[in-house]
């Protein structure tokens, strides 16, 4: 346990390095600059602006300040939000995508994993992958004003745009949590199928275990272990919620403020976010794996 921990863990360290890396000189790839839609800035000015952000550098000085800054937990300045410390900048807007991530986090599993059982153990599998097909093939561009229209509009029973309100949340933690939900009822009743075919699960069936200690003590642990991958991938983007909610429903979280910097060249904002998605990824991804090893060791020899 404690070799596969080691080479996990820097494994993850790696990953997240890479990630800056490409994220830092990818951008500076990108046609245009943070200053490029300034109407007529005066030559002085725009070389006073570059030399306060330090774009008058050369990219490798600008590279290095930037790990040194990031070891003292200094993400920078806002270009976008005149200067404005980017920590500040990301924590008006963490709550709201992580609140509305968490709480879809939290249903996705729930209904997921508890839907799934119950369709399994009721010989109702086909009911679900037709549900799962369906949700799956209907994208979140659809799903959302799908349910603004129905729930919103026509019952007028939730308010279609994000307020103070904890009720507004309802419609958007809904559609964020429709698709989780049903990828995990399907992996979950393909794991117990594939669990019970295995030779062991047969013997002991005719050894005189019953059907539902089989089910219960063995088989519903082996399940979890494609659930538990599914989670560690996509657990980074439930949390911080999806871009296309918070557009749809006017949230003013972590992926609008993504794609507004990214527009406007606000490099270290851009970096910043990409940092913390990434962090998430990782994180999620080694305490998973680390679960996942708990219930099977068998996974470091493969």
């Amino acid at each position: 346990m404690g070799r596969y921990l080691v080479r996990r863990i820097f494994l993850s360290l790696f990953s997240i390095f890479g990630l800056i890396t490409a994220t830092f000189f990818l951008l500076r790839c990108l046609p245009g600059g943070p200053f490029d839609d300034e109407v007529q800035l005066a030559p002085q000015v725009l070389a006073a602006l570059k030399i306060q952000y330090g774009l008058d550098q050369s990219l490798l000085t600008q590279y290095t300040l930037y790990l040194k800054n990031l070891a003292e937990f200094n993400l920078g300045h806002s270009i976008l939000y005149s200067g404005k410390s980017v920590s500040i900048v990301i924590m008006n807007a963490l709550p709201r995508s992580f609140g509305l991530g968490a709480g879809a986090l939290f249903f996705g599993v729930l209904i997921g994993i508890s839907s799934g059982f119950l369709f399994f153990i009721t010989g109702s599998q086909v009911v679900m992958r037709a549900i799962h097909f369906m949700f799956l093939s209907a994208p979140t561009l659809f799903l959302g004003p799908l349910v603004i229209l129905v729930f919103g509009l026509w019952l007028n029973w939730f308010p279609i745009t994000v307020s103070d309100r904890w009720a507004s949340y309802i419609l958007p933690l809904m559609v964020l949590t429709i698709r989780p939900a049903a990828n995990l009822a399907r992996l979950l009743i393909g794991g117990l199928e594939e669990s019970l075919a295995q030779p062991w699960a047969i013997t002991a069936k005719a050894y005189g275990f019953s059907n539902e200690k089989i089910l219960m003590k063995f088989a519903f642990k082996q399940s979890l272990i494609p659930v538990l991958s599914y989670l560690g991938q996509s657990v980074a983007g439930i949390l911080s919620g999806s871009l296309l909610v918070e557009i749809i429903f006017n949230i003013g979280g972590l992926g609008s403020q993504f794609i507004e910097s990214l527009v406007n060249r606000d490099y270290a904002v851009i970096i910043s976010l990409t940092l913390i998605y990434g962090l998430i990824l990782v994180i999620s991804n080694l305490l998973f794996d680390i679960i996942i090893y708990s219930l099977d060791a068998r996974i470091e020899k493969n």
